[in-house]
């Protein structure tokens, strides 16, 4: 699988650099940065819009790679996407969830891969009056090997998931509002999803407490500094699928640079909530997972 996932990444990643319709026609900072699951959008919420800076005549693309670190976890992300004619969206992404705080777990880390497919509907984030509307949907799956240490069970279903894999479906629209509040321009995004994933798909989907699709929902706020800044919040719902695990919604602040139309730079703070109840039985003791995040993408 990790030689099927390194053939996906080169595959993004060469297709638009090498197909003749490449190119970089959209504003600066309107291909959006990368999220944790490899779409274009905020860290760890998607958005309508589509990754590079291909115009509908052009094709477009991204490379990213983030790190997350609280308390007791760190979350490495790294993927790429590929855009045709500002149409569609394919991406793909690895996460990598460290869990080495807790010895008595046997092992170090929780592996996710994620396929992602987007597809703008209507609208345009700049030049319609309506946002821009697009489809969504991401498949995930664990990939730890079963433990004997957790009686042969994966990871997320030691915890009480019902599967190692599963898909989420949303629906996202974004604007970008010229000359707003404080004479800046405003990015103002919207995402209602159907998902049973648990923490965004690091531990699996559906569970003993709730198995079955919840509609949640999720937002990004952010203010043009000027064309190359650009600051504010997300926040992402999560429902509740495991009696060992409490859910608690992800938000975080966070700066983004593009100091070009090759490369940007996001920081943030997140809360994560209590992410220490992966733990349990084995460690009974949660605190909110508060911490730094840092990504960089690049564009093509």
């Amino acid at each position: 699988m990790r030689k099927l996932l390194s053939a996906g990444l080169l595959a993004l990643v060469s297709t638009p650099l090498m197909a003749a319709g490449t190119g970089e026609g959209r504003i600066l900072a309107t291909g959006a940065v990368s999220s944790i699951d490899g779409s274009a959008g905020g860290g760890v919420v998607p958005m309508a819009i589509l990754g590079g800076y291909g115009t509908k005549e052009q094709h477009g693309g991204t490379v990213f790679g983030s790190r997350v670190e609280t308390q007791d976890f760190k979350l490495r992300a790294f993927g790429a996407a590929w855009t045709w004619k500002n149409r569609i969206e394919l991406s793909v992404a690895r996460q990598e969830l460290d869990v080495s705080a807790f010895p008595p777990l046997a092992f170090q880390e929780v592996r996710t891969n994620n396929y992602g497919l987007k597809v703008r509907l209507a609208g345009d984030i700049l030049y319609t009056t309506m946002p821009q509307i697009s489809l969504g949907a991401v498949y995930r799956e664990s990939i730890n090997p079963d433990l004997a240490a957790l009686g042969g069970a994966s990871v997320p279903q030691a915890l009480g998931a019902e599967s190692n894999y599963g898909a989420d479906i949303y629906v996202a629209a974004t604007k970008v509002f010229l000359g707003g509040p404080f004479g800046r321009n405003w990015l103002v995004n919207g995402v209602v999803r159907s998902t049973e994933a648990n923490q965004g798909g690091l531990l699996g989907h559906g569970g003993d407490k709730r198995n079955g699709r919840s509609i949640v929902g999720e937002a990004s706020l952010g203010m043009f500094i000027n064309k190359h800044w650009l600051a504010g919040g997300e926040y992402r719902q999560h429902p509740e699928n495991l009696t060992a695990l409490n859910q608690d919604d992800w938000h975080s602040l966070f700066v983004a640079w593009f100091p070009n139309k090759r490369w940007s730079v996001t920081g943030a703070w997140v809360d994560l909530g209590e992410i220490s109840s992966v733990a349990v039985p084995f460690d009974n003791d949660s605190r909110s997972q508060t911490g730094a995040y840092l990504s960089l993408s690049g564009a093509f």
